[in-house]
């Protein structure tokens, strides 16, 4: 779906003054502006994963794992939370209106095999760009929680 966003801006050429029209006072605008009006096309972009979370051969639940399905971008995240079932099973949709393509990662916070104990690991996984606007999930399928990535961090 388009959305579009409408943008006005004044540009000043020089120093003489007018009046602008429309308005309820008068108002001082310089006469040599030129208006510019831009709509940008906002385009509404959707991707989803699923999959499946164990913790040393269990199913991790939502007392042990939060999954959310983020977009980064300049000055604010798109994010959408979720929960693993008492299976392990999670399933997220994330939509997304913007001007430029979507850039989703999956963020696994879980306390399984996390030391000590009460703390928890942050596992970052990239969803591949295809999976945006397929109409289909991308499939995690299993993910062994027991794994230990380079990059992880504690959250």
């Amino acid at each position: 779906m388009r959305h579009l966003l409408s943008i006005t801006a004044f540009v000043a050429l020089g120093p003489a003054m007018a009046w602008l029209p429309g308005t309820a006072a008068a108002v001082p605008f310089p006469s040599n502006t030129t208006h510019l009006h831009q709509e940008l096309a906002m385009d509404q972009q959707t991707v989803s994963i699923k999959g499946k979370l164990l913790c040393n051969g269990q199913p991790s639940t939502a007392t042990q794992s939060q999954v959310q399905l983020v977009n980064k971008r300049l000055g604010q995240d798109d994010v959408h939370n979720g929960y693993p079932a008492d299976d392990g099973t999670f399933a997220l949709t994330l939509t997304v209106n913007s001007t430029s393509a979507i850039t989703p990662e999956v963020h696994i916070h879980t306390s399984c095999n996390a030391t000590p104990p009460q703390q928890c690991r942050l596992l970052t996984l990239s969803v591949p760009a295809k999976y945006v606007n397929s109409g289909k999930p991308y499939d995690m399928s299993t993910i062994n929680l027991e794994i230990k990535l380079n990059d992880e961090s504690s959250c």
